[in-house]
């Protein structure tokens, strides 16, 4: 089993206090001191040097251990740090249903989810997670759109019961062709849990969705978070999180929608450029 020593990195304000020499000397005697008499010479190091004390406002990062977690056999040895990156960042989330593709290339992701869960499941509001494995091994050919399967749900919160909900997903499947069910998995996620809070859907940037003419059907804003894109993120999520007036998440780029306010807009996501035309997002160019 894979066990990985869990560490926190968080940031404290600190104020940070230096002195700094004046360049000049002070008398050795007292009341010429106090009179505001200063030398330019040390005299033979007999005088000591005039030093003023400057202090600024940093931020320190202060590291705090946590026990080893056995993440379980089938999670690889290594994360990327997509997952935790994006949560953190957005804390406003509030009562999330986290839908999660762990399918063999996002080993580095749903690892780094685990990891997250550890640390923050019980800081965090969680309303339930649902992952998905692109049809437990189902022939491609016999995959349709609604209907691939390969979908669980896990209602407990605590670590143990997620990881474990995950790999039971992943022993039972591990994604076959490249396009994924995402868009089943969210519906079968919405029908089960009937979320009032965030939907967060944790993707592979790279690989395409297998059945988009289900997003109609989706009328709850997804927040979609995309793991592992090399130069471009599929358009997929970009119109997934358009078309539900979501947003799109990467490491270091975000996007919120709402359609109706942004006919005409232009923006560049994971290297693509979009323009909103007539309610639709459309590519303009891979940059």
């Amino acid at each position: 089993a894979f066990k990985d020593s869990i560490v926190e990195v968080r940031k404290e304000m600190k104020v940070r206090c230096k002195y700094k020499h004046t360049g000049m000397y002070l008398p050795i005697n007292k009341k010429a001191k106090l009179n505001g008499v200063r030398h330019e010479k040390s005299l033979f190091g007999m005088r000591k040097p005039e030093r003023f004390k400057t202090c600024d406002t940093v931020y320190k990062p202060v590291y705090e251990k946590y026990k080893q977690i056995d993440f379980g056999h089938h999670a690889m040895a290594y994360r990327d740090s997509a997952v935790s990156t994006v949560l953190n960042r957005n804390t406003k989330w509030t009562d999330m249903l986290i839908v999660c593709d762990v399918t063999g290339s996002m080993s580095p992701f749903y690892s780094d989810l685990m990891l997250w869960i550890s640390m923050n499941g019980l800081k965090r509001s969680i309303h339930g997670y649902t992952f998905f494995n692109d049809g437990d091994n189902k022939p491609d050919h016999l995959k349709s759109a609604g209907e691939t399967g390969g979908v669980y749900h896990c209602e407990k919160k605590d670590f143990d019961a997620v990881r474990q909900s995950i790999m039971n997903t992943i022993v039972k499947g591990n994604g076959g062709d490249m396009p994924e069910n995402n868009l089943e998995a969210l519906m079968k996620a919405i029908e089960k849990y009937k979320p009032e809070g965030d939907i967060v859907m944790i993707a592979d940037a790279m690989a395409p969705v297998s059945d988009m003419k289900l997003l109609s059907k989706i009328k709850i804003p997804v927040h979609v978070v995309v793991c592992g894109y090399g130069r471009f993120v599929h358009p997929d999520y970009v119109k997934i999180a358009a078309k539900t007036g979501g947003s799109i998440h990467s490491i270091n780029e975000e996007v919120a929608f709402l359609m109706e306010k942004n006919e005409g807009k232009r923006f560049s996501f994971g290297g693509i450029d979009y323009i909103v035309k007539n309610g639709e997002l459309k590519v303009i160019k891979y940059s």
